[in-house]
């Protein structure tokens, strides 16, 4: 499916229910319950020297403009929400995907810096499957240049003794993607296309699978699974929500339409299970623990990422570089505890901690505290703080330090040792009665009724680090 397909149809999908909604021949209680419009934008730029498309050596600098639209609609027992929108993102490593050679010489022409993803998402939520119990599902799809995703799931909730809350949610993503190679190697293999000695090993990640002719920047901890789903916003950092997923640095490439059919294709399937469990302690404390398990089978690693080998050679041109190798199986699981407190009339504490680990090899821990502070009645402050802490995969070194004879093989650092903080400040304006409203009809209005602004700022021990701003408005027609 192609790019531009894909707003214009969830486009038609919103107009259509809305419409439907809003000229009901009978004005029933049900459908005067307002429609809700959610609209995000957020800016989100990196930068560091550790790309993995260069081997883990060079720039890193990446932005990325996000726009996104959520409407949820209201029909009698089920709330239909539709999704969409758009990620633009320029990365500056991807130019270095042909670096050594010129694109003609390898067929992965007018490799460029910048690209496009857009999604969109279908939820049908029922609140009245029995008595206190919730269900919902979703339908998804991402496209951009190197990654076709497509996603579905669903969630269930009961209400059980002492509002006690349990969810049980679940989701598949399967991710097509191209197998774009650096410049110097055709098919994983060396191709003779420079001078230096380039290793002859074959791209054994895959057998290549051909057909003929992958919100809210507060969930980015660096827990390894930036070899997720490739359905994911171009973001550096890696995201913590482990149903979530993302492309690694958004190095895509912006290719005609032939060139996309000559390359091979492979796949990878993101299994997710989560189970959660909100118990209320009193009026003003709750606390929920969650346990996530994922399996994911397929394309685990990036075709375009270069390792470079120790093998004494300081020259890059003639040092032995071959193209990233992992296993394609991985096994990821974490434990979480949320703990609220209302502490006082205008204060709420808000923690969260996080335990990680996966088969290759990484054990992480991430804590998490927002503090949000209403002022008054129309203005909420809210400073928030992460830290992280991870050991590296055992597939994992630097430049220049990965031993030949190794199966598999990476020098991305988000998967290396490191630790990061994250920290920020958040101002929401939500006066009583909207910041703005006008009457539409008889029996509509157009209420905004709040709007956040959300900054922050990301530092890593490795160098890395990142920052970003969102604006989300809340309407209600």
């Amino acid at each position: 499916m192609k790019n531009h397909f894909i707003l214009p149809i969830l486009l038609f999908v919103t107009t259509t229910i809305i419409g439907q909604t809003s000229t009901s021949s009978s004005e029933t209680a049900t459908s005067k319950k307002p429609i809700k419009v959610n609209i995000l934008y957020s800016y989100y730029e990196q930068d560091g020297n550790h790309s993995p498309v260069t081997g883990g050596i060079g720039t890193e600098h990446l932005s990325n403009n996000d726009t996104k639209i959520t409407v949820n609609i209201p029909l009698k027992e089920t709330t239909v929400s539709v999704e969409g929108g758009a990620d633009y993102f320029t990365s500056a490593s991807t130019l270095n995907v042909n670096k050594y050679v010129s694109s003609a010489s390898t067929g992965t022409s007018n490799v460029s810096g910048s690209d496009t993803r857009v999604y969109g998402k279908l939820i049908l939520s029922n609140n009245q499957l029995q008595k206190k119990q919730k269900g919902s599902i979703f339908f998804g799809i991402s496209d951009e240049y190197d990654v076709l995703s497509f996603s579905g799931g669903a969630k269930w909730q009961k209400e059980r003794k002492k509002n006690q809350l349990l969810t049980i949610s679940s989701s598949i993503y399967i991710d097509r993607w191209l197998l774009i190679y650096p410049g110097e190697f055709m098919n994983g293999v060396y191709s003779g296309t420079s001078t230096g000695y380039y290793g002859s090993d074959s791209y054994t990640s895959g057998s290549g699978v051909t057909s003929g002719s992958e919100d809210d920047d507060d969930d980015d901890d660096d827990d390894g699974s930036g070899s997720g789903s490739g359905s994911g916003s171009g973001s550096g950092l890696i995201i913590s929500d482990l149903t979530k997923s993302g492309s690694s640095y958004g190095e895509t490439h912006n290719t005609s339409s032939d060139d996309a059919s000559n390359y091979q294709k492979d796949l990878r399937t993101t299994i997710n299970l989560s189970v959660s469990i909100n118990q209320p302690i009193n009026k003003r404390m709750n606390n929920a623990i969650t346990a996530e398990a994922i399996l994911q089978n397929g394309l685990l690693s990036t075709p375009f990422h270069r390792v470079y080998f120790n093998d004494g050679i300081t020259n890059e041109t003639l040092k032995l570089v071959k193209v990233e190798n992992l296993p394609r199986q991985k096994l990821r699981l974490a434990i979480g505890y949320r703990f609220n407190w209302f502490f006082s009339k205008r204060t709420l504490l808000k923690t969260n901690t996080r335990i990680y680990t996966d088969t290759w090899g990484i054990l992480a821990s991430t804590s998490w505290i927002e503090v949000p502070i209403k002022v008054n009645n129309f203005l909420t402050l809210y400073p928030f703080y992460r830290f992280h802490t991870q050991t590296k995969s055992k597939y994992f070194e630097a430049y220049g330090e990965h031993d030949n004879s190794s199966t598999y093989f990476t020098s991305d650092f988000d998967i290396s040792q490191l630790t990061s903080n994250k920290f920020g400040l958040g101002v929401s304006l939500h006066p009583i009665y909207g910041i703005i409203n006008s009457k539409l009809t008889k029996n509509r209005s157009l209420m905004v009724k709040s709007i956040d602004i959300r900054y922050f700022n990301y530092l890593r021990s490795d160098s890395f680090n990142a920052h970003g701003v969102s604006l989300w408005v809340n309407i209600e027609i």
